[in-house]
């Protein structure tokens, strides 16, 4: 009988027998294990035929085999998970990749033992990287050629080794005569104008101590164009100079950090740098960062807080997607634009904090608004996030706000009921969608612009004031869209409107007077609400005279219309 097992192909930095991993995430985990036979239950074998495995007395994994030999690239797996239980890879067996063909292998640095000839007769794998938590290596683990005819052993006169700062690998290439060189050798700069790039370094590394200098020429930047240590599988350790200021795009992407401290000096990171670093816990950004570039931090599903400094000025697109540990998110004064989906499936994030001297954007009860200060003085306001854990099961859109943004109740976890005030006009592409949550929208009839919504929410009802923009969105997506919509009759706005409250934030004020101005002087469309706060003389128009009497009253000239 075959039992079902995961693979985990993503890995740690701190390996240790304690090791527990986050099981919140454990769906990130890849390809499968079955077992091999019903007479031994501790034999697996990977799904898609890689890796014999056996599963130890006390809980660690060893690699016995290598089924691919033909393959030329390796990754050795670090952890297993087997009925929600966790098994680090410890050990490579003797013989595991014995007359293997391949050139280029992974390990992970929680493999402690390499096991006799474990890479015997190996004659494409030239170079290997020794972890440092390696403690011992088996004879002829690697480096040599056993001829079956004369039942000899011959090395491999091309083959290095390289390690880090323990002795046992530079030891066991001594005791056999192979060539050694520290790992540090496997990261390649270039110069320009009198400084040092970390170009690129290579994928079986896992750690450095990026050196302040070479040659006399400072290193200054980490990475370049989209080198750097991106998709350095298990490297998990890196110390940067104080005279590092740039970290390029992608530089650490799919790495298995989970700590970072970045020198003061850094003033630029480019996009993606720290994407898919799915352990990382902990990162502190330098003062003197002013952006947070598109993609920084996304898919660091364990990044559980950062703070920006108050220089920073903007946040890029999907900037801390699926950051799944965030609780609560605070954004600084200096913050003037955030961009589309930035806390996109940050789905345990309860709060979004805003400074109150952010002139931008503004927090209510831990909802994202953007408020944009057009010239002339009027004010626009729009609903940006409304952050997937937080607390309720209804939510009123608050009045005053034009619209709601994209997917700015994407992923709500708890929310069922939402209404949406009349005087909001837009709601954007995917602004309510993948909630199992939702049981109800209501859509007034202000809103006169209403993109693709209400896809994945499959307890959704839509409650709808009979309005062209809803009759036209229900034709339009009804097809592709399981769409449930009732039609219910418009409440009465008159009788909520106040007079001259043209901008609906309940008062009648300069704003007021400076948004009707605009609309007046370019010929702008009103919605019903603003036309019926707008018209202060009651003729059925409005015009100069109704701004010339919001004017007054505001000036305290008149105390009533």
């Amino acid at each position: 009988m075959k039992k079902s097992v995961s693979f985990i192909a993503a890995l740690l930095l701190t390996f240790s027998f304690a090791f527990s991993a986050p099981a919140v995430y454990a769906e990130n985990a890849g390809t499968t294990l079955f077992e091999t036979s019903d007479s031994d239950d501790d034999y697996f074998q990977t799904s898609d035929d890689a890796f014999l495995v056996k599963i130890n007395d006390d809980g660690t994994a060893e690699i016995m085999s290598y089924l691919l030999h033909e393959r030329s690239d390796v990754t050795v797996p670090a952890v297993l998970t087997a009925e929600d239980e966790v098994y680090i890879v410890t050990s490579i067996g003797e013989g595991a990749f014995y007359g293997s063909e391949t050139g280029y292998v992974i390990i992970p640095d929680t493999v402690e033992s390499i096991g006799k000839g474990a890479f015997l007769n190996c004659p494409n794998l030239k170079e290997f990287v020794v972890p440092d938590s390696v403690e011992s290596i088996g004879d002829c683990a690697f480096g040599f050629m056993y001829d079956e005819s004369t039942d000899e052993i011959s090395p491999i006169e091309e083959f290095r080794l390289y390690g880090y700062d323990e002795k046992k690998a530079s030891e066991y290439a001594s005791s056999l005569g192979i060539k050694y060189e520290n790992a540090s050798s496997l990261i390649r700069y270039s110069e320009y104008n009198g400084e040092m790039t970390l170009v690129s370094a290579d994928k079986r590394l896992h750690k450095a101590n990026i050196p302040a200098s070479i040659d006399g020429k400072p290193v200054t930047a980490i990475g370049a164009g989209l080198g750097g240590f991106t998709g350095c599988t298990y490297f998990g350790e890196i110390t940067i100079p104080d005279t590092v200021r740039k970290i390029g795009s992608q530089a650490f992407a799919g790495t298995a950090l989970d700590e970072v401290i970045l020198p003061s000096g850094i003033t630029e990171i480019g996009f993606g740098a720290f994407e898919s670093c799915i352990w990382l816990v902990d990162i502190t950004l330098p003062g003197g960062l002013t952006k947070i570039e598109k993609e920084t931090f996304a898919d660091c599903v364990n990044l559980e807080k950062i703070d920006l400094s108050d220089k920073i000025t903007s946040i890029g697109d999907l900037a801390f997607f699926n950051c799944r540990s965030f609780k609560t998110f605070e954004i600084p004064s200096s913050v003037k634009s955030i961009g589309n989906h930035a806390f996109l499936s940050c789905s345990d994030l309860e709060r979004i904090k805003v400074s109150e001297d952010n002139k931008n954007y503004y927090d209510e009860d831990g909802v994202l608004f953007r408020q944009t200060n057009w010239a002339g003085g009027a004010v626009s306001k729009d609903l940006v996030k409304y952050p997937d854990n937080r607390e309720g099961e209804e939510y009123t859109v608050p009045s005053g706000i034009k619209s709601v943004s994209e997917a700015a109740f994407n992923g709500c976890r708890n929310l069922k009921r939402v209404k949406i005030s009349s005087g909001t006009e837009q709601l954007k592409e995917n602004a309510f969608s993948d909630s199992d949550s939702l049981e109800s929208v209501t859509v007034p009839s202000s809103v006169w612009i209403m993109e693709k919504n209400f896809e994945n929410c499959p307890n959704l009802t839509v409650y709808a004031e009979e309005a062209k923009a809803i009759k036209e969105f229900e034709e339009k997506w009804k097809k592709e869209l399981p769409l449930k919509i009732e039609y219910i009759k418009p409440e009465s706005t008159a009788s909520k409107a106040v007079t001259g409250d043209v901008s609906g934030d309940g008062k009648v004020d300069i704003t007021d007077v400076s948004l009707l101005a605009v609309i007046l002087a370019d010929k702008q469309d009103m919605t019903s609400e603003q036309r019926n706060a707008a018209d202060v003389n009651k003729n059925g128009d409005v015009g100069l005279d109704d701004l010339a009497a919001i004017k007054q009253f505001v000036a305290k000239i008149i105390e009533k219309f």
